[in-house]
């Protein structure tokens, strides 16, 4: 039985949070990810889409690399009037 040797791949992280403009939720999340060794540079816009890069360059998912438009925020709801 051959022996599996574990390889690791290191990342760099520049990370910036920003207030939601939507009260009560989390602060959100974009930066720049570095895939160190290599030299290639992608920014994110959330935290799903840093996600989705790691994982591209581990080999665990097969995606293009598009960085998706930014989804339009909803204003909040008016308030029932009575």
């Amino acid at each position: 039985m051959p022996i599996q040797v574990e390889q690791y791949s290191y990342f760099m992280l520049r990370i910036r949070r920003t207030a939601s403009e939507r009260p009560g939720e989390p602060p959100e999340l974009e930066g720049l990810v570095e895939h160190l060794g290599t030299g290639e540079k992608r920014p994110f816009l959330s935290g799903e889409e840093l996600l989705l890069l790691v994982g591209n360059w581990c080999g665990r998912v097969r995606i293009p690399f598009v960085v998706p438009a930014p989804e339009p925020h909803d204003p909040a709801p008016a308030p029932p009037t009575t």
